[in-house]
């Protein structure tokens, strides 16, 4: 039974992938993200690393073709699986004073304004991450990442719009945006969300000059 029903997910996802791809002409597979909860088993299909590696790395490693699972010992970034709830975060982080010394806001009010801002889920509400291709997941993700150039984002804001009359409201930010904005902010708010990563993403992964992160709810994907 669990595994037929793992079968009838994987035949809607890999149905929703290839409407994804030719619609858009996606040059990347679509991406799907879960957040495990602590009482929950592993996904099927996805493979624990030996190694770390960044949230925003994991996205790009999904979209390649992996399909990874990944507990708190296995995410490379102390912020980044703190805002997902997997790790507490650390009073140096929580403070925005880390901020200050790598020069990354001017003060330390600006920090915490930031900081206060960003969605981020409690610690402890998640355990792990799983991704991989949507259209080789065998399992419900949570949200679906995709890695668009402008007009492909236009289209699918087109596409929104053809379904609801309403116009796109996106909230984003140049700090903590692959963990806050596609995964957090989405998941609390149901809305389709954009991302054009973060300075640690740019520098830790391969987000293209001319590419952004549109982040949707799965459950809203019908419609798109």
């Amino acid at each position: 039974m669990l595994k037929e029903s793992a079968e009838s997910v994987k035949t809607t996802n890999k149905a929703y992938a290839e409407a994804l791809t030719k619609a858009l002409r996606l040059r990347w597979s679509p991406v799907a993200l879960k957040m495990v909860r602590p009482d929950e088993e592993i996904p099927s299909g996805v493979n624990a690393m030996g190694s770390t590696i960044r949230h925003c790395q994991s996205i790009i490693a999904a979209r390649r073709g992996h399909c990874l699972y990944l507990p708190a010992k296995n995410h490379a970034c102390p912020d980044g699986s703190a805002i997902l709830g997997i790790v507490p975060m650390s009073a140096k982080l929580r403070s925005g004073d880390l901020y200050l010394l790598f020069k990354k806001l001017p003060d330390i009010g600006t920090a915490r304004k930031m900081i206060s801002t960003r969605q981020e889920f409690s610690p402890g509400d998640y355990k792990a991450t799983a991704v991989a291709p949507l259209e080789n997941a065998e399992y419900t993700p949570d949200v679906v990442i995709m890695t668009l150039e402008p007009e492909q984002m236009m289209w699918l804001c087109c596409s929104s719009t053809y379904s609801s009359g309403d116009r796109q409201v996106f909230h984003t930010s140049g700090y903590n945006s692959a963990c806050a904005d596609l995964v957090v902010n989405v998941i609390k708010n149901g809305e389709m969300n954009i991302s054009f990563g973060c300075y640690g993403a740019w520098a830790a992964s391969e987000v293209g000059d001319k590419e952004l992160y549109v982040s949707i709810p799965y459950a809203k994907l019908p419609a798109t």
